[in-house]
């Protein structure tokens, strides 16, 4: 989810309107309250918001969110990470699979998978913005979510 516009001590946060894989916009609820962690070069924000209205901010629509608290911390990774939805193609040189890339930075991924990886290097095959990518990439940590039944994975990207 993308800010349009926060200022430090404002107590409403506007940002686009979020979008499912189909393209529907993503429903928010005023019962519910929701955390959004947005990371910059030199900071992670971390926001406790609840959802007020759709509304306009120079001239496009915009989700307003009021904000009932903000943390900020320097960042020390010095590396923004984007949030995305990437389907990709993986090979860890003994099988080849389908996963979604979750995060992505200039040094690195967080993949998703239905799948265990058994190799510690991998090569991704994706698509950034309708423009096709290949990297290589050492994998640095796992993670199973048993509920979920997915595999989670840092990769250290050795070429982008």
């Amino acid at each position: 989810m993308e800010i349009v516009y926060y200022e430090e001590g404002d107590t409403y946060l506007n940002t686009l309107i979020p979008r499912t894989l189909n393209g529907s916009p993503v429903p928010f609820s005023t019962e519910e309250v929701y955390n959004l962690i947005y990371t910059s070069y030199q900071h992670i924000h971390f926001f406790k918001l609840s959802f007020s209205n759709l509304s306009e901010y120079k001239g496009k629509p915009v989700y307003t969110f009021q904000v009932i608290e903000h943390n900020c911390v320097e960042n020390l990774r010095k590396e923004e990470r984007k949030n995305v939805e990437y389907q990709a193609v993986v090979s860890d040189f003994n099988q080849i699979g389908f996963v979604t890339i979750l995060d992505i930075s200039y040094s690195g991924l967080k993949i998703e998978t239905d799948y265990k990886i058994t190799s510690e290097f991998i090569e991704v095959f994706f698509d950034e913005e309708n423009i096709s990518r290949r990297a290589m990439g050492k994998i640095t940590w796992d993670r199973y979510d048993q509920s979920k039944n997915l595999y989670y994975y840092g990769v250290e990207l050795r070429y982008r």
